[in-house]
């Protein structure tokens, strides 16, 4: 515990990551203040009084919000709305993806049935009321999209980046300081790799939630959140903008509200900013040179990204490539579609979930055996 104390240290003293840390909150401050919505804060701060169930008791108090704007535009937003999932059904979704991407055999029967999972959810956000729930009323899918695409999302690549940082210069730094004949020349010495990368993965989870506190905290200081937050993401005015099936509600695999759905975004986030580390680590132990490193873990994540689909096209080793280890990449570009159905890109429920668990159980085994093939590596 000592060592990794020690190099816990030595990784918040690396000026490289603090001025890394600056530049980002500089940038998500600039980010979060170039976005508010005086429409979205007044449905936040009225949605107090007039609660969040779009009723007969919601129409009456709209109704004595008086003249304005605001208050206009909210009755036209909220007035004879119907639940969006009434009678709603996904099948017609999976025979667009099937005929749009020829599909055919196991990935089609998969489609197919992945749909046929989605109607059982859709039907049970319909018996929930989910579908008439304020959220941000007209504009909720601009809020909704601000938050989870673009602030959760710069959050997500910022924190994975300086997980790989933090591991690859503690792992390099005794390359560095030119220390490395001296400490590895013994096993005991080699041991310090076990301490580097638990000090170094508790690093870039403290540098994520430090980026993810200080962003959120100006970000709900702007648009006040605390009213709605137990509006379903899945009201009936958020939907997803889906290049093959058009616009359609935003569907997912179990009810969140906006609270739980931000805490389950990061906790995902978290399991990402572990695989990038843990990557990172593999990665590190092989080269022992940070900057090509760095090089080596984009590359790869690249590669494993845009090749399956080069090689296999849209047939089932390319939907399951997407589960490997190395590719990373998919989970994090695919942040709008977290807890949803994936749209065409998956064939599989729950891809964010499972794709980061499946990583992080992969990337563990092989950092004991990179490790365990250092131990006998000759310097």
């Amino acid at each position: 515990m000592a060592i990794v104390g020690y190099e816990f240290k030595k990784n918040i003293s690396f000026p490289a990551i603090w001025f890394f840390i600056g530049l980002c909150l500089f940038f998500n401050f600039l980010l979060v203040n170039s976005g508010i919505n005086e429409y979205a804060n007044y449905v936040a701060s009225v949605a107090c009084e007039l609660g969040i169930n779009l009723d007969n008791e919601f129409n009456e108090r709209v109704r004595n919000l008086g003249e304005g704007l605001y208050p206009v535009q909210l009755r036209l937003d909220t007035t004879h709305v119907e639940n969006v999932f009434q009678g709603y059904t996904t099948g017609y979704i999976a025979e667009i993806y099937i005929r749009d991407l020829s599909l055919s055999g196991m990935a089609a029967d998969l489609m197919y049935r992945k749909y046929e999972r989605l109607q059982y959810a859709v039907d049970q956000l319909y018996l929930s009321g989910a579908g008439n729930t304020l959220y941000f009323a007209g504009a909720t899918h601009t809020m909704h999209s601000y938050l989870f695409g673009n602030i959760m999302g710069f959050l997500l690549i910022q924190g994975t980046i300086l997980a790989s940082l933090i591991m690859l210069l503690s792992l390099c730094h005794e390359n560095v300081v030119k220390t490395e004949m001296v400490i590895y020349a013994t096993k005991v010495g080699r041991k310090v790799n076990i301490a580097k990368p638990v000090a170094s993965l508790v690093s870039g989870i403290i540098a994520y939630m430090i980026l993810a506190g200080f962003t959120l905290a100006v970000f709900f200081y702007n648009n006040p959140f605390i009213c709605i937050r137990n509006s379903s993401v899945s009201s009936g005015f958020n939907y997803i903008i889906d290049g093959l099936a058009g616009i359609r509600p935003f569907v997912t695999w179990h009810g969140f509200s906006v609270a739980s759905y931000l805490l389950a975004y990061i906790f995902v986030s978290l399991g990402l900013v572990l695989c990038f580390g843990l990557m990172a680590y593999i990665i590190g132990l092989l080269v022992r040179n940070g900057y090509i490193g760095f090089m080596i873990l984009a590359l790869v994540n690249a590669a494993l990204y845009d090749l399956p689909w080069r090689i296999f096209g849209f047939t089932v080793p390319y939907f399951a490539s997407n589960f490997l280890p190395g590719n990373l990449v998919f989970r994090m570009v695919m942040w709008n579609f977290w807890f949803t159905d994936g749209g065409p890109f998956t064939l599989w429920a729950h891809f964010e979930t499972v794709g980061v668990l499946i990583s992080l159980v992969l990337l563990a085994i092989f950092s004991v055996i990179a490790w365990k093939r250092f131990t006998k590596l000759a310097i």
